[in-house]
Formats: structure tokens, C-alpha cells, sequence
């Protein structure tokens, strides 16, 4: 059922965003980056993490190899973009996440990662940083993410995090 559910959500997202195609012909494609339009890629991303343990390691080789020529062949081909780049892309975070050797760092940026990429793309594209390259485009902003990620732990979450501890530390003594 959650999968017919997810199909099904999916396909709507799939109509929402080539609606926003024939509507960005008269008014720019500035729709497109929203957050609704963007959904399809959580969908994917919920999608693969029901089907995980279906997958084996060699396939999982396979779909990152396949993924990775279609995003390189394919990335102008409209059908591809609003059908299958988000599969592809969820293969390869698949791969990257679960395939390549772990990377040793001193912070958890995860969670301000997550809160701090969705801003920092929107203003990107609103201040018109975007680069016609994809490639640097995403090299760049990974980066300034990163960049902030870090400060915000550091310097934002650690301290929340101990003030909140003191906090639930006093409430206990009391």
C-alpha cells in the first residue's frame, strides 16, 4: 500500500512539474526550484530506503555506474529529468553513503546540513549564483553548506545543546 501510495504521489509531482514547465515558458522557470517541485526527490529518497535490503551490493554497483553515465548523457533530455534523475540521483547517494569508505570528521553536521542546504540554495538561485555548469555549481554550494554547517555546530548547537542539558539537569534536582 505505501509503495501504490508513493507511486502515486509521485506520478502527481511528475504532472505538478511539467505543469510548471508550460507555465515557466511565459513567466521563467523559477518555479521549477521550489519546494513542491522538489518533492519527487524525498519521494525517491523514502522510496529507496523501503526497497533497501532488496538491493545487493553489486547491484547497488551497477545502479550508481548506470546513474552516473545517464546524469552525464542524458541531463539535457526533459523526460529524464522529470522521470528518472531522481532515481538516479538516489542510486548514487546509495553508493556514496553506503559503498565508499567512511571520511573521519571531528563535528555532526548533519543536522545543520539539512537545515542549512534548502536556504542556502534558495538564495543561490534568487541572487542568480548559479553557475551554468551544474557540476561547479554543486561544488560550490556543498561547500559553502559545509562551511556554515560547521559554524552553526560549533558555535549554535553545541551551546543549545549543553544550555538545554543544564536546563533538564536542573529540572531533575529540583
Amino acid at each position: 500500500m505505501i509503495l501504490y501510495s508513493l507511486s502515486v504521489v509521485y506520478m502527481f509531482m511528475v504532472d505538478y512539474i511539467v505543469s510548471l514547465e508550460i507555465v515557466s515558458r511565459h513567466h521563467g522557470n523559477i518555479l521549477l526550484f521550489q519546494f513542491p517541485a522538489q518533492v519527487r526527490l524525498f519521494m525517491v529518497g523514502i522510496l529507496l530506503y523501503i526497497l533497501f535490503d532488496k538491493f545487493n551490493k553489486n547491484n547497488i554497483y551497477l545502479l550508481a555506474i548506470v546513474s552516473l553515465i545517464l546524469l552525464i548523457f542524458l541531463k539535457d533530455n526533459t523526460y529524464f529529468n522529470y522521470i528518472l534523475y531522481p532515481f538516479c540521483i538516489g542510486f548514487m547517494m546509495i553508493f556514496l553513503v553506503y559503498f565508499v569508505k567512511n571520511i573521519k570528521v571531528n563535528f555532526d553536521f548533519s543536522y545543520s546540513l539539512y537545515i542549512l542546504h534548502f536556504p542556502v540554495i534558495q538564495l543561490a538561485l534568487y541572487f542568480e549564483i548559479n553557475p551554468t555548469n551544474p557540476i561547479i555549481s554543486f561544488v560550490v554550494l556543498f561547500a559553502v553548506i559545509l562551511v556554515l554547517s560547521y559554524f552553526s555546530e560549533k558555535y549554535i548547537e553545541k551551546r543549545f545543546i549543553k544550555i538545554g542539558r543544564e536546563i533538564v539537569k536542573k529540572d531533575k534536582s529540583a
